[in-house]
């Protein structure tokens, strides 16, 4: 009887105790350590750790969190400019104080570009647009000076091109390549608190909805070039509010005409454009020439001469921003320092 009790609790006993294990042993395999993968030192994101000219490009990224993304598996394009470029707008070292927290994190996006674009497999032409993980497009200009073919991206020139990566590919250019923060020219004109006298100009002249409406190049004296030379006549004065709102619209809108341009133009495209033209001149919007002149492999010694200007203007020196070469959505702002008289 008992050996009959004990036969029946073995029997209903092994089973459940066969389960039990099953499930400490799936419990054990569960918390056992997934083997991780091994780091792939040819990725975008550690050449830039590992190369010492691209310090502040690094910085760049791990500051605006995508340092991580860039050792990822996922494909992507990265302009990287070197740090000489960054020394050139004053941003050695990131954060800065004199930057805004989300500049550089809109800069950082504008830099990756989803998917691994190889540059020289496109065609020559000008403002060729690549999406940027901002939502924005860059534009790729390429094209032959004597038996070379030069690459540029917002104007910036791409002095090594297609480096390959284990995710992608880099293209690093001689400039940090501008982001675009505004989805058009109005937008910019108006939110750029160092335009604020010409963004006046343009609204009151009646030409802001023009600039809604298809892709423009905009010359924009800054504040201080209004200020300063704003006094054209006894009855243009453009220093102030007050002055241009009592400016006859007209005479406004030919003014501000001659600083707009057709198409978009970054300053390697306006060298380029009037090297061959007649008088090195850019035709503006009222139909009138612009003289220009300087030197394009320099950083940002471009002139504009107009027909009535005893002073070229220079593209404005900010000790901080680039303030050329700056991207909307439909069109390039260029700063100067002084106002374009027809």
């Amino acid at each position: 009887m008992i050996h009959r009790k004990l036969s029946r609790l073995v029997y209903h006993f092994l089973p459940a105790a066969g389960m039990i294990l099953l499930l400490l042993s799936a419990c054990s395999r569960n918390n056992e350590i997934a083997p991780q993968e091994e780091t792939d030192r040819s990725r975008t994101g550690y050449m830039l750790e590992d190369n010492f000219n691209f310090t502040v490009c690094n910085k760049l990224f791990q500051f605006s969190g995508q340092a991580k993304l860039l050792k990822g598996q996922e494909l992507y394009t990265v302009l990287a400019a070197d740090n000489e470029a960054f020394k050139q707008i004053a941003a050695a070292d990131i954060p800065q104080l004199s930057y805004e927290n989300n500049w550089f994190r809109e800069l950082a996006a504008n830099a990756i570009l989803p998917g691994n674009h190889l540059i020289r497999k496109m065609p020559l032409g000008d403002n060729q647009p690549l999406m940027s993980a901002s939502g924005n497009n860059v534009y790729v200009s390429r094209y032959l000076e004597g038996n070379d073919t030069i690459t540029t991206i917002n104007g910036s020139q791409v002095t090594d091109t297609d480096v390959k990566t284990g995710n992608g590919s880099l293209q690093v250019t001689r400039q940090v390549v501008q982001p675009a923060r505004f989805r058009q020219l109005p937008q910019l004109l108006t939110g750029d608190t160092t335009l604020t006298l010409f963004a006046l100009a343009v609204q009151h002249s009646g030409l802001m909805p023009l600039l809604q409406q298809s892709e423009y190049t905009i010359l924009a004296p800054v504040n201080a070039a209004m200020r300063a030379k704003g006094m054209i006549g006894p009855a243009i004065n453009l220093t102030s509010p007050d002055g241009i709102l009592a400016t006859d619209k007209a005479v406004l809108a030919d003014i501000v005409q001659y600083h707009i341009l057709k198409e978009i133009h970054f300053l390697d495209r306006i060298h380029r454009r009037t090297d061959t033209a007649a008088q090195h001149a850019l035709i503006m919007l009222n139909g009138e020439p612009v003289v220009t002149g300087g030197n394009p492999q320099q950083y940002n010694a471009t002139t504009f001469t107009g027909k009535n200007n005893g002073q070229a203007a220079r593209i404005y020196r900010f000790e901080y921003f680039n303030l050329a070469n700056c991207p909307a959505g439909n069109g390039v702002v260029h700063h100067i320092d002084n106002i374009l008289l027809p």
